[in-house]
């Protein structure tokens, strides 16, 4: 491939004004070392604090809000992960007795 020009439309003239650029990848720019992306930070873990809050105030709202997480994460995650489906499920169960 090389440094061969590639065309590429302009701007202002849209596809009938062709300017020329030249590509060349994985080339630093300016004597600078391509940086590497910071390590993933740990993750913490949501669930119990989800479910003590689940348990308390029987919302999915409220537990999501009180383990700082959004709501779409726990649906998802029940899908996932067949023990936390489990433990939500005898959450709700045991809410329900309380309740009824």
């Amino acid at each position: 491939m090389g440094n061969t020009p590639k065309s590429t439309p302009s701007r202002r003239g849209g596809f009938g004004a062709v300017r020329k650029t030249w590509h060349a990848p994985f080339v630093e720019q300016r004597g600078q070392q391509k940086q590497q992306s910071p390590a993933r930070k740990a993750r913490r873990d949501w669930r119990p604090a989800f479910l003590a809050a689940f348990a308390e105030a029987g919302s999915v709202a409220t537990a999501c809000r009180a383990a700082g997480i959004n709501r779409s994460t726990v649906y998802r995650e029940r899908q996932r992960d067949e023990q936390f489906a489990v433990a939500w499920a005898d959450t709700e169960e045991v809410k329900l007795d309380v309740v009824v």
